[in-house]
């Protein structure tokens, strides 16, 4: 008999702790730094402690965890010959999803079960998504996190979108258009970009026709938020621009193309990336740099941040894991698709996606420190993916 509370209390889990860093924007006499922790701090503290509890409760493992002993062993070894209290957190929040794929991986799936999960997903993206509108309609509500957010939308809408492709069930599309309003609104380019891609690449999609209608309608998308005001007014100094002038370099000297201060931060990392490109200069050295230059805690590429932390070959374990993981997905994604697994399938070709999402966010933010906001739940999918289901009972 399947244990559905059980399973499901711990996604609670993880959706409670992503609303709390919400809470002090609804109720602003909660402060939002407690101990000397923000409340995203105690949100990720607090779930690896549950997800710590969790595994011990029901030690099973189906999580491909093995293509991550060499990041885990390489981060490991590099706190123990360079231990600070900025090392320990940056490398908890590392583990911290590895964590949480390895404990939903152990949990055994029906359709109950599935369905719950999914509703509570559902529940937390009205909600949050509530908070950006009200930012738009003045109603008071502050709206924190707004790049984090954004992020964290994807995983809901990668699913609904499968939704769509497998069910041709249109209120699911809209559903999807829904969420992307929300980068729109807020402006968020490679956001707009990452849903955009999860339009037209989903794995869920395999129909020729269907995939050159996303294509037409994706391109008419980005077309529309390119030669939008709003686009047009944060990506060019001049305030308008055309697309001749983007570029994917952030890096690069350009002076028309607005880096939201991007640009300037690689001149702060020359020195320590020529000094130690291959091993690193040890963990959250960026953020040393960083305060002592321009006062600002994140380098908002997570490319950059790595390779000046833990070098290049740290880089290499990371890229190890995801595209080996990748590819472990997809053969299992192809397999639960011949067994007519549809729940199964629908997660696989979801996270397959967000993959491509990871990849291209880590160039633009800290999509890997932001665990509670997509790490977490992309990790689950993924033990999802390789967990066990049972679909005779419910």
């Amino acid at each position: 008999m399947i244990n559905v509370s059980n399973v499901t209390s711990y996604y609670k889990w993880l959706f409670v702790g992503l609303f709390v860093v919400y809470v002090p924007s609804i109720l602003p006499f909660i402060p939002y730094t407690i101990a000397g922790l923000n409340m995203t701090g105690w949100s990720w503290t607090v779930l690896l402690l549950v997800s710590i509890y969790y595994w011990i409760k029901n030690p099973v493992n189906k999580f491909p965890v093995y293509y991550w002993i060499p990041w885990v062993l390489y981060l490991a070894v590099w706190l123990f010959f360079d231990m600070s209290y900025l090392g320990i957190q940056l490398t908890l929040q590392y583990l911290l999803p590895l964590v949480v794929g390895v404990v939903a991986s152990g949990f055994v799936y029906n359709k109950r079960i599935f369905n719950l999960i999914f509703k509570y997903l559902l529940i937390l993206t009205a909600a949050i998504s509530f908070l950006f509108v009200s930012e738009f309609l003045s109603l008071g509500l502050r709206q924190p996190h707004w790049a984090a957010t954004v992020i964290f939308l994807t995983v809901p809408a990668s699913l609904v979108l499968g939704v769509f492709y497998l069910s041709k069930d249109f209120k699911y599309l809209i559903l999807f258009f829904a969420m992307m309003l929300m980068p729109v609104w807020a402006m968020t380019r490679m956001a707009v970009v990452v849903f955009l891609v999860i339009l037209v690449m989903h794995f869920a999609n395999t129909k020729v026709v269907m995939k050159a209608v996303v294509m037409v309608m994706a391109l008419f998308v980005g077309l529309l938020v390119v030669n939008s005001a709003a686009f047009q007014e944060k990506t060019f100094y001049k305030g308008s621009g055309d697309v001749s002038q983007l570029t994917l370099n952030y890096y690069e000297d350009n002076s028309q193309f607005n880096t939201s201060g991007r640009s300037n931060f690689y001149q702060y990392f020359e020195k320590g990336l020529r000094e130690s490109p291959i091993l690193g200069n040890g963990p959250r050295s960026d953020y040393a740099v960083l305060e002592s230059s321009t006062g600002f805690k994140e380098v908002h590429n997570d490319y950059l941040s790595i390779i000046y932390n833990y070098g290049y070959f740290g880089l290499a374990m990371l890229m190890i894991g995801l595209v080996l993981t990748f590819f472990s997905v997809f053969r299992r994604m192809s397999y639960l698709r011949a067994i007519n697994d549809g729940y199964g399938y629908l997660v696989a070709s979801s996270v397959l996606v967000l993959f491509l999402g990871l990849l291209m966010f880590m160039y633009t933010d800290n999509i890997i420190k932001y665990n509670i906001f997509f790490m977490n739940f992309f990790f689950a999918m993924i033990g999802i993916v390789f967990a066990e289901k049972s679909y005779n009972e419910e």
